[in-house]
């Protein structure tokens, strides 16, 4: 697949192939986006044009034994780190490094692509930051996040850092319709939720999350004591659902405090990503200011960079669940 199919990065793209066609290829290079917009592809593309038998400047082949096996992630010289748990643990880093000190065994360069690299705790990125200081030859690293502002900016300042966008609602339209089988409502239920992400993640139980989300905003039109009484028990639930509850809230936090914002902006209703619940959100406009909007997204952040860092996630949740009823007192 030649890189310029990836679809709606085209700057980032075209940066990434005149750096590869120059030959002056930067010992680590710093993939930060919205997940699922191409990243990790891109990375294994740029594995492929490096190792490909038959690669003359423009794409790698694809046909190659090198271009075949990274394809599924069987070739000897490509590795992939993705955390294990939560973190991404030191012994994995520790494990990568020392294979990152031979030689390549049956392509030209050995790839390091690591996946949710801002799930690192410290030890392991100090233990990183050394190999990224004097890299081994014949290796190109590739850091792929969705927080660049989580990694130790000794980390950042050594890669060359490529900014991939949010997908615009053409193309994820385009890409659902190729990848999945929802009907139309759904698909633009699933974009909106995406934020410019393709979430295939979420596509076996589009039905349930809806009625999830209902839930929460009507939990959020008044947050009292009765309900306070139904939504801390569910904290444990939600923080060890194998589905990640967890996350899902607080991504579709992240929506429903976008759209607050937006309305007490008085901007277009059109433009809201949770169109569906628009008299919920209506009605929290009378109980949260555009203060207390920046204050608890704020706190969603701090929620996910805590867990992040093997914080319990119980007890985050139950804290942000008390923080959204604190604010509406305020």
């Amino acid at each position: 697949m030649p890189l310029a199919q990836i679809r709606g990065q085209e700057a980032s793209i075209d940066l990434i192939s005149r750096t590869i066609q120059s030959k002056r290829l930067p010992s680590a290079w710093l993939f930060s986006g919205p997940p699922n917009v191409g990243k990790c592809l891109t990375a294994l593309l740029i594995a492929q044009a490096l190792n490909c038998k038959t690669y003359q400047g423009l794409d790698a082949c694809g046909q190659c034994d090198p271009c075949r096996q990274i394809e599924v992630g069987n070739f000897a010289d490509v590795e992939l780190i993705e955390p294990s748990g939560q973190n991404i643990r030191m012994e994995q880093i520790q494990e990568a490094l020392r294979w990152m000190q031979y030689r390549p065994e049956r392509g030209h360069y050995r790839v390091l692509i690591l996946d949710e690299a801002d799930r690192m705790n410290r030890e392991s990125a100090n233990a990183f930051l050394k190999t990224l200081e004097e890299p081994p030859p014949q290796t190109t690293i590739i850091l792929l996040t969705t927080s660049p502002m989580l990694l130790l900016e000794t980390i950042l300042s050594r890669c060359q850092h490529v900014r991939f966008q949010p997908l615009s609602s053409e193309i994820l339209t385009d890409l659902l319709a190729e990848k999945t089988e929802l009907a139309n409502d759904e698909r633009n239920w699933l974009m909106q939720q995406g934020m410019g992400s393709v979430r295939l993640d979420l596509v076996k139980d589009v039905q349930g999350l809806r009625e999830l989300h209902s839930q929460w905003g009507f939990w959020l039109q008044r947050i009292g004591a009765s309900e306070m009484m139904e939504i801390l028990p569910r904290c444990q639930e939600w923080s060890s659902a194998k589905d990640l509850t967890w996350e899902r809230l607080l991504d579709w936090l992240e929506t429903w405090l976008r759209d607050l914002a937006w309305l007490l902006h008085e901007l277009p209703e059109t433009e809201l990503l949770n169109q569906d619940q628009l008299p919920a959100l209506r009605k929290c406009l009378q109980r949260y200011s555009s203060e207390s909007v920046l204050a608890l997204y704020e706190a969603v952040l701090e929620v996910r960079h805590n867990i992040a860092r093997n914080a319990n996630k119980t007890l985050q949740l139950e804290g942000l669940w008390l923080r959204l009823k604190h604010l509406q007192e305020a």
